[in-house]
């Protein structure tokens, strides 16, 4: 079976329904469901959630439900003592990583346990439930949360399990196919990563794609 891939939204300008891939394969309409259950075909996932840790804890716990990039870091990532991390590192790590994702640039695990080791002296899964495939997941749109209540302290032993998870309604997981890479190089995922793509008056990107080990595809 093909490897996972990542189709990552850069741009917030060209709207949820706007944008399709019909270049990958299986084709979600032409599909036989007995045979090719996964379609890969579709309008382009949702940009990356990413609610702010800091301001929404009290006593050591959130105080809402919280969704996105950051919320999984300080569900997730123990740092180098043995405690989590704090609601601003959490955030500053999270603010890193899609500015990688914003500028087209790897998020191997390599370069993730730079930015964790910069933004909260952690590196992934140093005995917390941090991973990379996570990570690239919620680049894709994947819809992480926590609960209320969720601890997120930068003093405290770190706990024995996450409390958030993945709500995966709708989430299309990519795969690094044969059509993949060909969209990549030459078809639409190729048109919609060059710096050049030009929608609603805007000069930009629309994606990036990632490989399963975070190196860039398109």
């Amino acid at each position: 079976m093909a490897n996972n891939a990542y189709i990552c939204r850069i741009r917030t300008d060209l709207g949820s329904g706007a944008f399709q891939v019909l270049d990958l394969y299986p084709n979600a309409s032409q599909r036989s469901l007995i045979y090719e259950p996964n379609p890969q075909t579709g309008y382009l996932p949702f940009r990356i959630e990413n609610d702010a840790v800091t301001g929404s804890t009290g006593a050591g716990v959130t105080t809402k439900i919280l969704k996105g990039l950051a919320a999984y870091l300080a569900d997730t990532v123990e740092d180098n003592g043995g405690d989590g991390i704090t609601e601003a590192e959490a955030d500053a790590a999270a603010a890193s990583i899609i500015a990688r994702l914003d500028a087209g640039s790897s998020l191997t695990s390599t370069e993730v346990d730079t930015i964790l080791t910069a933004d909260c002296t952690a590196v992934l899964a140093t005995s917390g439930f941090s991973t990379l495939a996570d990570i690239l997941k919620i680049c894709g749109g994947g819809k992480y949360s926590v609960p209320a209540g969720t601890a997120v302290d930068g003093t405290g032993a770190f706990k024995a399990t996450a409390d958030g998870s993945f709500d995966d309604a709708g989430y299309l997981q990519f795969f690094s196919t044969g059509s993949l890479q060909i969209s990549c190089g030459e078809g639409t995922l190729a048109a919609f990563s060059k710096p050049n793509f030009y929608y609603n008056e805007t000069t930009g990107a629309a994606l990036v794609v990632y490989d399963e080990s975070g190196n860039v595809l398109t």
